[in-house]
């Protein structure tokens, strides 16, 4: 990203100086270099980040939560834990991070949080 404004301003000052041949060849050589090295950052573009946010009856469910989350080959990350032992409705909620292969996509992965005896609430948030 930094590059890319680096490159943009050192264009466009050699443009508003008049070496317009410069700017060409530049903008060439920037955009290639650009399009090319891109292939080598470490990008998981085939994995769709998420926050999750689950109230669970029980720590219990936490595990078979986790275990269906991984069938599905889902990378959770993150975990926060929170268990309330002082009010009537004991409850776990539970707040970690995760990246969904998009050949299974969120809603298949929201379903299979859903299905499982024991969750009160499923929260899926977008990460920035």
């Amino acid at each position: 990203m930094a590059a890319g404004l680096w490159l943009v301003t050192a264009i466009g000052m050699s443009a508003g100086a008049g070496m317009y041949v410069v700017s060409v060849v530049v903008t060439a050589m920037g955009v290639t270099a650009l399009t090319f090295l891109r292939r080598f950052e470490d990008k998981n573009d085939h994995l769709i980040p998420r926050r999750v946010t689950l109230v669970l009856a029980s720590s219990e469910v936490l595990e078979s939560i986790t275990l269906a989350l991984k069938g599905l080959g889902v990378n959770i990350f993150d975990f926060d834990y929170d268990r309330r032992l002082d009010d009537e409705k004991r409850r776990v909620e539970v707040t970690f991070e995760m990246q969904v292969p998009d050949t299974v996509g969120v809603p298949k992965v929201i379903a299979c949080m859903e299905a499982v005896a024991g969750v009160r609430r499923v929260q899926v948030d977008r990460v920035h």
